[in-house]
């Protein structure tokens, strides 16, 4: 009988040569995801939810969308044999990076819903407007935080008030 490690083994052994590569750059992108928020001095910078602050080389529209999705799929694969807790936030942060990597033009939502006067977050990848890491229907109950007067990502909003006891955010 084997335990999980030699499961996962025998598994990456009928992938091929491509799938294993991708597997083991999720894997990747996920720990250092995980230590660049456990550790760095500035989370604020880290957790930017808006536009990229390099300009960002179009690959064609398509292109980056499907490069996205196969590389959403594998980061996903890569959180089951994780030891952390590799929720959406974790996953979505590994994927925009990975992605701005290859200079695509992906942006990390962060949205926000009230479910019986609970406050719920979820964090999910774009690409032009289209949701790459998620289905449209599982983001769609959450309301997009908007990126204004920001000095981070969840720094203090100046002059700002958000009603999210009724959830007056505008949807972009």
């Amino acid at each position: 009988m084997i335990g999980p490690a030699g499961a996962l083994v025998k598994r990456a052994l009928v992938l091929s040569w491509t799938e294993r590569t991708l597997l083991v750059r999720a894997f990747g992108w996920l720990v250092l995801t995980d230590l660049r928020l456990r550790f760095s001095s500035d989370r604020s910078a880290l957790l930017e939810f808006g536009e990229s602050p390099v300009p960002l080389r179009p690959r064609g529209q398509s292109g980056a969308i499907a490069r996205a999705r196969t590389y959403a799929r594998w980061i996903e694969v890569a959180a089951r044999f994780l030891p952390l807790r590799a929720r959406c936030l974790h996953q979505s942060l590994a994927l925009r990076d990975w992605l701005r990597s290859e200079s695509a033009p992906a942006r990390l939502r962060i949205g926000v819903r009230l479910v019986h006067s609970e406050l719920r977050a979820h964090a999910w990848v774009e690409i032009d407007g289209q949701v790459v890491n998620d289905s449209v229907e599982a983001t769609q109950s959450f309301y997009p935080l908007p990126r204004i007067g920001l000095p981070g990502a969840f720094g203090m909003v100046q002059n700002r008030a958000f009603q999210l006891d009724s959830l007056e955010v505008a949807r972009p």
